[in-house]
């Protein structure tokens, strides 16, 4: 896992940041990673947290991505432990090390500096194409193997849902309409102050609202709670058409403009 950084613009202007990270890892581990990473950083660029600019912070995320953007900007409370367990994580005998990695990947708050998500093309109740038959091709770090090892008796314990019951899960796992803990996450709203925005990618003509982009269908992609939807013509990989790129652009001037009128 790596976390990036590129300048961009003028002396003085605020960064583009890039988070590239090994996407067959588990959703809500990468998203626990990125949460860390994007909170270093602010510490990084503002160590006294006197610059307003880096309090309203834009995430961007296709795919996959944009699940980890959503679990920047929102309160999981206990929903996510309980599409698990009926049983309280607190009354469970665990290691440390196992209480406190599920502690980080499935109880969470939003992030005070992230004032807006843009969506694309992301799964939010998972994608058709998700399947186990590539989950031979992913290896875990090896925290996450440890971790495993420990697994198979909790999952006796807690009769978890048999998605979730094979050890650590892939984000090949993450992201399968039946697995739970998604589909718990499509449920949770954003935080208070935090504008989405989503850009979904539909394949052929028809009625979007029956298409998809042979990837994620425009069923899954859409969110009620988003600001503004834009539906581009193609496939998946719409960061890449310009109607899309178009509409991003639109969404930072509009969120650099809100931001110089709080200024004034």
């Amino acid at each position: 896992m790596e976390y990036a950084r590129v300048r961009s613009g003028s002396e003085g202007s605020l960064p583009v940041l890039v988070y590239i990270y090994n996407s067959g890892n588990p959703v809500t581990y990468s998203a626990a990673n990125l949460r860390d990473a994007l909170t270093e950083t602010v510490k990084d660029f503002d160590p006294e947290g006197k610059d307003p600019t880096l309090k309203q912070m834009v995430l961007i995320g296709h795919s996959q991505d944009g699940l980890l953007a959503k679990m920047c900007v929102t309160s999981s409370g206990d929903k996510l432990w309980s599409a698990l367990s009926k049983k309280k994580l607190e009354d469970l005998s665990l290691s440390k090390k196992l209480n406190d990695e599920l502690q980080r990947n499935l109880f969470f708050e939003p992030l005070p500096f992230v004032k807006s998500v843009v969506f694309m093309s992301t799964p939010h109740h998972g994608s058709f194409m998700a399947s186990n038959l590539a989950a031979r091709f992913i290896s875990m770090p090896r925290k996450l193997v440890d971790i495993a090892s420990h697994l198979g008796e909790l999952h006796q314990k807690l009769k978890m849902p048999a998605g979730v019951r094979r050890g650590v899960p892939t984000s090949l796992d993450g992201m399968s309409p039946n697995n739970p803990v998604l589909l718990a996450l499509a449920d949770l709203p954003p935080a208070p102050g935090v504008t989405c925005h989503s850009i979904i990618s539909v394949k052929g003509e028809g009625l979007p609202e029956d298409g998809d982009d042979g990837v994620v269908a425009y069923k899954s992609a859409h969110v009620d709670y988003a600001a503004s939807e834009l539906v581009v013509s193609g496939g998946h990989s719409c960061q890449e058409n310009p109607a899309a790129i178009e509409e991003v652009r639109r969404i930072l001037l509009e969120h650099l403009a809100a931001m110089n009128a709080q200024a004034k």
